[in-house]
């Protein structure tokens, strides 16, 4: 053990720098997800991971290929040994414990990402699903693998195009070709986040500039020099490493990536690569702390993501900074034990010990491989092994799909219905309801208690608007941090909603989204211009209670009594600070407010409802309603005097809860 944990050390090619380089990548990481620091943009780390990869797996084949001793067997079984045994116990390890916690769509899910990730092509996964920083990323115990499987990808392709460059043409063409293929993929990259920004973000040919850099260094010879100009390379080094820090810091999740953002952290790389041996900045990436978390940085990255999703997923609350710090200990104290125990021996002594011939290992890598696969599929296959939970629990949250999908039916807004003209009927009351989704919640709420007779002189119409997308009308905040596809149908759902004849002709508008405190800066644009389009009365309602995943709640409290006291305990409580800076400005700016959350929870919020009085589900996600939930929650509006409220403005005053 003690000879194999001096080998890479003994290496005369060995970087010690380099594994400085990957601490640095995978500490950015870690902070990103653990949400610890000024880390808004530390996912770019794993752009750093590209570059190395590009560099080390280029110089080893070009090497290889110059000595006469490339082989493409000995390259993929060393890549095994290297990448697969580490990868197999954390996949394992985390299924294990998903099928122990993890409610039956939940681990459906995780097990059809777990037979992506163990083929190398969970990327293509994640694509089909939707971004890395959705809503319910936190839900995907396997959604760091996706990188694993570009980097997997990449080695698939890149040997046989090297060995054909290297050896049948001359010198020059194969640094060449991997600035042209750089290019390309660059060129694809921006091309791809205009029109579909997950593939840019999750499919290898647009991080095949990535690799690039790393690559191209292999044919750049001054960086190798034995004696190269110290301050030359010190002056490289500090810029690399700032490019690096700027990216980590200054960008998060709304900044256009990868594309020419992606360049700062890969141009970056590529320079502390190249000025390895600065002889001060340098330092700080060849000492001892920096090189250890460096040799344990595959690991770390494999370990950090599950323990961080598995862990959240039983408190079903945001993290504290004590718990946060835990993990980040829990994550490096796996890890190291992985390396020591998995990775190194399986590296450099369990083959040869056990006299494994490399067609005896790769058997055992595709035996191994099976072995999760058969139990993931039947998992996949049988809606999550939903048998580990009591029967009346499964039946009530059963069926969360066609819930989801009723309220987009006949009755909810997807229907024609929802933007014909408004009739000219003079004694009817024109509401105009626009928003997110939540105003999708809302016009079901008016629409499943249409003859109750308090809606009797109600129309009602909907026309969909994103607060997101008011960043564009926003004369203060006029730089749009908007993704190319996203600004594009922003603006085409801003012409839509102010050209409309629905709001010419509309009494009321009514605003229901899931606001948040940076989108509450752009309310006073929109409801200036609203004023300067339209006669009608804008009337804006608070976001509505929130839970980490209804569904989730009710599985894992078990049984029926007293689940709206541990619903209540679950609820995201940081929604109240907004919606009280909501009515603020609301009073400020001279509109009505009404509060959504007093008709789910009680006034003193310790109890929320989520099921009725017949066990029928109210809330199918964190807290979008179900057909029924529209329908109960809008008749307690209604026996309440929500909406006779709502259409009097003499009655409350601008800003006024209605419970107040």
């Amino acid at each position: 053990m003690q000879k194999s944990a001096t080998l890479l050390q003994d290496n005369p090619k060995y970087r010690p720098d380099i594994d400085g380089l990957r601490a640095i990548a995978v500490l950015s990481v870690l902070m990103f997800h653990i949400g610890l620091g000024p880390f808004s943009g530390g996912y770019v780390g794993v752009d750093v991971f590209f570059v190395i990869s590009g560099f080390l797996i280029t110089r080893l084949i070009s090497d290889e290929i110059k000595a006469g001793t490339f082989s493409f067997k000995r390259f993929y079984i060393r890549r095994i040994r290297r990448l697969f045994p580490a990868l197999f116990v954390t996949l394992a390890l985390t299924f294990s414990v998903s099928a122990l916690i993890l409610y039956p769509w939940h681990l459906e899910r995780a097990s059809g990402s777990l037979i992506y990730a163990i083929l190398s092509i969970s990327n293509f996964f994640f694509w089909s699903e939707s971004g890395y920083f959705d809503t319910e990323a936190d839900l995907k115990p396997f959604l760091h693998t996706w990188s694993l499987s570009v980097e997997e990808q990449f080695y698939l392709v890149w040997p046989l195009l090297l060995l054909i460059l290297i050896t049948k043409f001359r010198r020059f063409v194969a640094p060449v070709f991997v600035i042209t293929a750089g290019l390309a993929s660059l060129w694809l990259s921006m091309f791809w986040l205009k029109s579909d920004s997950a593939a840019a973000f999750f499919l290898a040919p647009a991080r095949v500039v990535e690799f690039s850099f790393g690559a191209i260094l292999v044919w750049v010879n001054i960086g190798r020099q034995t004696n190269p100009n110290k301050w030359i390379i010190e002056g490289l080094n500090i810029v690399g490493l700032i490019l690096i820090a700027y990216a980590t810091i200054t960008f998060d999740k709304s900044t256009l990536f990868p594309g020419l953002n992606a360049l700062v952290p890969c141009i970056g790389a590529a320079l502390v690569i190249y000025a390895g041996k600065a002889p001060f900045s340098g330092a700080i990436l060849r000492s001892r702390l920096l090189v250890s978390i460096g040799l344990i940085s595959y690991s770390l990255y494999l370990v950090h993501w599950p323990i961080l999703v598995l862990y959240k997923y039983l408190t079903f609350n945001e993290l504290r900074y004590v718990e946060r710090a835990g993990v980040v200990a829990a994550s490096i104290a796996l890890a190291t034990l992985m390396y020591h125990f998995i990775e190194k021996p399986f590296r450099y002594g369990f083959f040869k010990k056990y006299h494994f011939t490399p067609s005896t290992q790769a058997i055992t890598y595709v035996l191994c491989v099976f072995s999760l696969i058969v139990p993931a599929s039947h998992s996949f296959a049988n809606s999550g092994w939903e048998w580990r939970f009591p029967k009346e629990i499964r039946e009530i949250v059963s069926g969360i799909q066609s819930k989801r999908d009723e309220t987009l039916r006949q009755t909810g807004p997807a229907s024609s219905f929802a933007t014909s003209p408004f009739t000219k009927d003079k004694g009817k009351i024109h509401l105009l309801i626009t928003g997110d989704s939540h105003s999708g919640d809302f016009f079901n709420a008016i629409h499943s208690n249409r003859s109750a007779r308090e809606l009797a002189n109600i129309e009602y119409r909907r026309i969909p608007l994103n607060e997101e997308c008011l960043i564009l009308i926003d004369d203060e905040h006029r730089a749009s941090t908007l993704k190319p596809q996203e600004e594009k149908g922003c603006r085409t759902s801003i012409e839509r909603f102010f050209s409309t004849e629905l709001l010419t002709t509309a009494n009321y508008v009514v605003y229901s989204t899931r606001w948040t405190e940076g989108s509450l800066k752009w309310l006073p644009s929109f409801i200036k211009k609203l004023k300067s389009v339209s006669s009608a009365s804008l009337i804006i309602l608070g976001r509505t209670a929130e839970f980490s995943d209804v569904p989730s709640l009710i599985m894992r409290f078990g049984k029926l009594d007293g689940l709206d006291k541990f619903s209540a305990k679950h609820r995201v409580i940081k929604i109240d600070l907004i919606n009280n800076k909501l009515a603020e400005i609301a009073k400020e700016y001279g509109v009505n407010y009404f509060d959504k959350i007093d008709y789910i929870c009680s006034k003193d919020r310790i109890r929320c409802e989520v099921l009725d009085r017949d066990n029928n589900l109210l809330i199918y996600d964190y807290g979008h309603w179900t057909m029924d939930g529209a329908r109960y929650f809008g008749g307690k509006m209604i026996k309440d005097g929500f909406f006779s409220a709502m259409f009097d403005s003499a009655s409350i005053p601008p800003g006024a809860r209605l419970r107040e």
